[in-house]
């Protein structure tokens, strides 16, 4: 893992001066740079490839602007989005992984593109992926919230761009999903996402009733509106603590010697 971060960090300095990257670009992979979990869920996703495919990862967050990335730089309906909870961080589990819920009936192909998703989905990744880094963990658990979703809402490009993100930029990062209000409409969407999953992925996936909840979530970390104790449930992206700490480009993990040194190196 040490060799491959050290790898990285020569392939963002040479690209300081044969691609003229911005100092912002360079402050973010400073911070890249500190994830040690990033390298060894790469290195566990793509073995021998592994430095090839995280050169390709360093290329697309430059693509994509993923150092200039926060709440305040969404556009409009990516930020509804989130105002009206597709994506909602809270508390961890029983084996204290960070919780994500996520509620994809928010997410309507006929109100939004996919670019509007694109950009929600990458701030939630972002924030998600420094959340680990703080907590020290390589995984975290996503609630998936199935009710008032249907197989209608699923675009033909959304399958394709959700396997693009988590097998080559996100890997490994799942360690748990609980599927929730699965039933019998959701067969056919069940069916083409199988197809996308590998055998491990399906491993950690589990389709349970609310009142099972607690065997994954301590109940006085689950919200009361899933049956749990907590009745602190963030509705809104402006009072979520999560986002607003680590959804930011200066965060905590920012103001370390570790960072300092490695920004001195680039």
């Amino acid at each position: 893992i040490r060799e491959l971060e050290k790898s990285v960090q020569n392939i963002i300095t040479d690209y300081r001066t044969t691609q003229h990257i911005a100092a912002q670009d360079l402050n973010h992979f400073a911070e890249i740079l500190m994830d040690h979990f990033l390298f060894y869920r790469f290195h566990k996703k793509f073995g021998d490839k592994t430095l090839e495919m995280l050169q390709r990862h360093i290329d697309w967050r430059i693509q994509h602007l993923l150092s200039s990335l926060s709440p305040e730089m969404l556009l409009p309906e990516a930020r509804v989005l989130f105002e009206d909870g597709l994506f909602r961080f809270h508390k961890q589990d029983v084996h204290s992984r960070p919780v994500l819920y996520l509620t994809p009936r928010i997410y309507d192909p006929n109100t939004f593109d996919l670019n509007h998703l694109q950009q929600a989905l990458f701030l939630c990744l972002e924030t998600m992926r420094r959340w680990l880094m703080s907590l020290e963990q390589p995984t975290f658990t996503v609630v998936v919230d199935l009710k008032g979703f249907g197989l209608s809402q699923l675009g033909y490009d959304l399958i394709p761009f959700l396997y693009e993100t988590f097998q080559r930029h996100y890997p490994q990062i799942v360690g748990q999903a609980i599927v929730l209000n699965y039933g019998w409409v959701h067969a056919g969407l069940w069916s083409v996402v199988r197809q996308s999953l590998t055998p491990e992925a399906r491993e950690r996936l589990v389709f349970i009733d609310q009142d099972k909840m607690s065997q994954y979530i301590p109940a006085e970390s689950i919200p009361t509106m899933y049956g749990g104790q907590d009745p602190d449930f963030p509705v809104h992206p402006k009072v979520c603590p999560i986002l607003n700490t680590f959804g930011q480009t200066d965060n905590p993990l920012t103001q370390t010697m570790e960072y300092e040194h490695l920004l001195n190196q680039l």
